[in-house]
């Protein structure tokens, strides 16, 4: 099968209808929804921005975007991975389109057997089940290589992150841990040789009498004495 020549008539055929959508989107974008699509892809050298193909941006349109809908978006990504098999950004680009879909996106659902099909497809070309693998990831996403480097979020941000966390966005809301899951995790704490007292990464020193102690709790062992003792007699205020 010729999925480059099947990819190109999904692409042309929109380019057709174009304007047509360009309208229909800006008139009622959830009756008449479309998606920014880059033609060459980002990962092989394309560029533009897939936000800026609607009305709104008409000074900031570039010819290597054009508007899909989710269905033609879904099915253009799934030939690209077809026509380059080999390329892990467009795998990682149709699994994220499949799995992680924003807010105000109206994505394609697909089959149980395409979702399968895609997710065995980006764990065979993603997943680093070795040391070295993980460490090769750690290492690309370190220092100014991280998108977050030097950033931090806005207390908006973070109110929102808060509120989607709460209640029912909450994804382990009305569960619990089963006593078998909870022993494992008992099990490899313990095998990494604990996170109490000062092993606790999150562990605050404190120095009292003179004398610093890694945590609170090593003073409260040492000196018999309450939290809150230990906090008012804290000298590292």
């Amino acid at each position: 099968m010729n999925y480059q020549k099947i990819y190109y008539q999904i692409i042309e055929n929109a380019k057709l209808h174009q304007e047509e959508r360009i309208n229909l989107h800006s008139l009622d974008k959830k009756k008449h929804y479309f998606e920014g699509h880059h033609i060459i892809p980002k990962s092989l050298g394309g560029g533009g921005n897939s936000r800026h193909w609607c009305k709104s941006y008409v000074e900031k349109r570039h010819p290597n975007i054009v508007g899909l809908t989710p269905k033609e978006h879904f099915i253009c990504h799934k030939l690209l991975c077809r026509i380059y098999p080999n390329n892990k950004s467009l795998i990682n680009a149709l699994w994220r389109m499949v799995c992680r879909p924003r807010d105000f996106q109206m994505r394609h659902i697909p089959s149980g057997k395409e979702y399968e099909n895609i997710r065995q497809e980006f764990i065979k070309n993603h997943y680093n089940s070795t040391p070295e693998g993980r460490h090769r990831c750690a290492v690309a996403r370190t220092g100014d290589k991280n998108p977050m480097f030097g950033k931090t979020h806005s207390d908006e941000y973070k109110d929102l992150l808060k509120r989607k966390m709460k209640g029912y966005g909450n994804p382990f809301y009305g569960k619990k841990h089963s006593t078998e899951t909870i022993n494992i995790i008992k099990e490899s704490i313990k095998n990494r040789g604990g996170y109490r007292g000062g092993k606790n990464p999150r562990a605050i020193p404190v120095v009292v009498y003179g004398v610093r102690y890694e945590c609170i709790k090593d003073v409260v062992v040492n000196l018999k004495i309450t939290k809150n003792k230990v906090k008012l007699l804290n000298e590292l205020k």
